[in-house]
């Protein structure tokens, strides 16, 4: 998730369940305020995960639920009202 506020989190789901971040906090990548465009990359190799925006490394972690899984974007609301548009998304094997 990219924050207005500059910041971020990415979560892992397993089962529909959401458990904590993986990774969170303010990086310069990312810019303060409402309509930020960004391109958003995330490279999955095994276990080890990791995640760009702008084509900068912004976290690396490795999950513990092997290496097959789902790759999906989403929207939340907490204070505000939010919108995204997500375009040009691809999915490919190396």
């Amino acid at each position: 998730m990219v924050c207005s506020d500059g910041t971020y989190e990415i979560y892992n789901t397993y089962v529909n369940i959401i458990g904590s971040p993986f990774s969170y906090g303010p990086t310069p990548i990312l810019h303060k305020g409402i309509g930020q465009t960004y391109v958003l990359a995330v490279v999955a190799i095994g276990s080890t995960i990791t995640v760009y925006a702008n084509y900068q490394k912004i976290a690396t972690m490795i999950q513990s639920y092997g290496p097959h899984g789902q790759i999906g974007c989403g929207v939340a609301m907490i204070e505000l009202q939010t919108v995204a548009i997500f375009r040009n998304a691809k999915v490919w094997v190396l």
